[in-house]
């Protein structure tokens, strides 16, 4: 009989599909053989392996107890001889706790028992004062006390659920308890520090309590072959506890094992080439679907961005618009403001002081004062007020603050300044960084109406160059998310209708931002409120130069003996006011409404022009052309420019050059006056 073979037509004897069929049987069984001779030869090997494996990570785990213990007790012997502060507490403990990661802390116990210290410090935890509560432990400590010896505690889980024991240690100094050291111990960490590097990759460690219960197991694997296990008691310290050290599955093979292996072999040489086959098409597609999920996430995450970088725009064109706003509506509403002041304080100054329509007057001056102070409110927001910069050094302007500061908050509020070493030197405007400070100061009082603290600091910071922070912090009633949103938008304010104007926030970013800085706040109910004001900032003076304007007043001088001013207004209430004060202080007034008319009649006056008082913005001429040509044709003149809104003929976005004499409006009579004769005297500083 034979087979006939489907690809020739012919056929083949029955031994050629035995022959080679018993070959392979023959060759699987030798295999087999020889693997199992393999394992029982391995098997011999592992086991006297596993006996000094075991033996070594028991040593391991007593040593490292034993260093720890050994430290404990140097800081017992420290506190006796009373050379252990709780500054070298700290300091010791938690470099030691770093270089041994089972040591979870250190507890420092007074002579009553009471927790003194903990180490590494928790800010989070309220342990110090406290007295031991848990089960354990206080049952330990009392132990140790009266046994007047070190002990160990059995394992048990801490209050997060953590397997831990601990050491305590009693510091008798003379006949009494002096305090006593509780170290607690990482079960899972004592482990990990002591387990020798090759054993991570053959044994699972265990702990074990004295009555066979698992205290923590490393690693957590479930492939251990229980013919190779090896239980090594650690006491002391432990109470029973004992390490078991157990091989991962490496079991001798039976009989049945050897023939599936033998299956296996012969089958997985046939599946070979189509599980690669497959293996390769599962690969390709999954390089496919992540390719995909990869370009999803980029485009979410881009349009995140966009969506992100839109709302800063509409909220950045919200906050432009409104300071457009008010920089548009500044400079007539100051003219009208200066006319209500002057005229005001003219006519209150001819008056008696019984006269009640004197009376009557000061009240409209009271309230032009206030719609003036609101100008510069708004005109600080839009970034739109004439600045002032100097040189000036935080730290004094805050030390020079610091009695009104405190008169501000009130008695409730503990007000604490803190100042950086050195000189903290920025270039700003002193005044408005003291009004920024005031503002914060008094949003800080209001969130504290039973009282609190006010911390406000000065340090240098590196962030891409030299900064000067400034952080106001308070224990206040704290700011909601919602509110945070709105928090320096003109006009909005948490506080109760009538006790608040909603520009203190708003001011205070304006001032930030035209000085070149930038404001965050931090904030969260009921745990206060942290504003951080970031300046750039420059180089310290050298020594024994003045850090800047001081900010006093001038006292007035001294009338000039005569002198000519030419007055170029193009408001005429403002002109015929400003007329009226400088002739009734004695000078020469002429006058003229705009800069083309002011040229021509300094072309017609015959005699010289000491000062030329200019508006900034006039029609057909401005007041910065004028003053050009005019220094021309008469160079001895000095040039003194007015506005209530300077724009960028005089600066940029309102900070005035070092060179420009400048009165701002609303101005009153006295301020014209002192300012004029400052000048033409040559003690005004440029740019005041």
């Amino acid at each position: 009989m034979g087979t006939e073979s489907k690809i020739t037509g012919g056929r083949y004897p029955s031994w050629a599909w035995f022959a080679p069929a018993l070959l392979s049987g023959v060759f699987l069984i030798v295999i087999g053989v020889m693997l199992y001779v393999m394992q029982l030869r391995n098997a011999g090997e592992n086991a006297r392996a596993l006996e000094v494996d075991a033996t070594a990570a028991a040593e391991a785990i007593r040593g490292r107890l034993g260093a720890d213990r050994n430290f404990i007790l140097s800081l017992s012997d420290d506190l006796v001889r009373e050379s252990l502060d709780e500054v070298t507490f700290l300091e010791r403990v938690t470099r030691y706790v770093l270089d041994h990661p089972e040591v979870v802390s250190v507890r420092w116990l007074t002579g009553d028992l009471a927790v003194h210290r903990q180490a590494p410090a928790d800010p989070s935890s309220k342990i110090v004062g406290t007295r031991i509560t848990e089960a354990v432990p206080s049952r330990a400590v009392r132990l140790a006390v009266e046994g007047g010896r070190a002990l160990w505690t059995r394992p048990f889980n801490d209050p997060s659920g953590q397997p831990v024991f601990e050491l305590w240690v009693p510091v008798v100094r003379g006949n009494g308890l002096a305090g006593m050291f509780g170290a607690r111990f990482s079960c899972e960490g004592l482990i990990r520090r002591s387990m020798p590097p090759p054993l991570v990759l053959d044994y699972r460690l265990t702990l074990e309590d004295a009555l066979g219960g698992v205290v923590v197991a490393l690693p957590s694997s479930d492939r251990i072959d229980p013919e190779f296990s090896k239980l090594v008691p650690l006491d002391p310290p432990g109470y029973g506890v004992s390490l078991l050290v157990e091989r991962y599955g490496n079991r001798l093979w039976g009989w049945g094992m050897i023939a599936m292996a033998i299956t296996c072999v012969a089958l997985a040489v046939g599946m070979g080439f189509g599980m690669w086959m497959l293996a390769r098409s599962i690969a390709v597609r999954q390089r496919a679907e992540s390719a995909l999920r990869a370009s999803n996430e980029a485009l979410v995450s881009l349009l995140e961005r966009e969506r992100m970088m839109e709302e800063r725009l509409r909220e950045s064109a919200k906050m432009e618009a409104v300071g457009r706003l008010a920089g548009g509506v500044a400079h007539d509403f100051n003219n009208l403001l200066t006319a209500i002041l002057g005229y005001s304080d003219l006519l209150m100054h001819r008056l008696p002081e019984e006269d009640r329509t004197r009376r009557e007057i000061g009240e409209i001056h009271k309230a032009g004062e206030r719609a003036a102070e609101l100008t510069r409110q708004l005109l600080a927001f839009g970034r739109k007020q004439v600045m002032q910069p100097r040189r000036i050094d935080l730290n004094a302007v805050l030390l020079e603050m610091v009695q009104m500061l405190s008169r501000l908050v009130g008695e409730a509020v503990e007000l604490i300044v803190h100042t950086g070493p050195g000189e903290m030197m920025v270039h700003a405007d002193r005044g408005q960084i003291e009004q920024a400070i005031v503002n914060l100061a008094t949003n800080a009082r209001d969130a504290m109406p039973t009282g609190g603290r006010l911390e406000i600091s000065v340090s240098a910071v590196d962030e891409g160059g030299r900064q000067i922070l400034l952080a106001v912090k308070d224990t206040g009633c704290g700011i909601n998310e919602a509110a945070r949103e709105h928090l320096f938008e003109p006009f909005f304010t948490t506080k109760e209708r009538g006790k608040g104007t909603g520009m203190g926030l708003p001011t205070v970013y304006g001032i930030v931002a035209q000085s070149g800085g930038r404001i965050e706040v931090d904030s969260e109910i009921g745990a206060g409120t942290r504003f951080r004001i970031y300046l750039p900032g420059v180089e310290p003076r050298h020594p024994g130069v003045s850090t800047g304007d001081a900010g006093l007043p001038v006292e007035p001088a001294a009338p000039v003996p005569g002198g000519t001013v030419l007055v170029a207004e193009d408001e005429s209430v403002i002109r015929t006011l400003v007329v009226a004060i400088l002739a009734r202080d004695g000078y020469a007034v002429l006058d003229a409404p705009d800069g083309v008319e002011a040229l021509r009649v300094a072309g017609a006056h015959a005699g010289p022009i000491d000062l030329l008082l200019t508006d900034v913005m006039m029609p057909r001429m401005g007041g910065k052309e004028l003053a050009d040509r005019f220094v021309a044709l008469r160079p001895d003149t000095k040039v003194l420019f007015m506005s209530g809104y300077p724009d960028d003929d005089l600066g940029v976005e309102g900070v005035l050059p070092e060179n420009v004499a400048f009165l701002a409006k609303p101005f009153t009579p006295s301020a014209v006056v002192r300012k004029v004769r400052d000048l033409l005297e040559g003690k005004a500083k440029k740019g005041d």
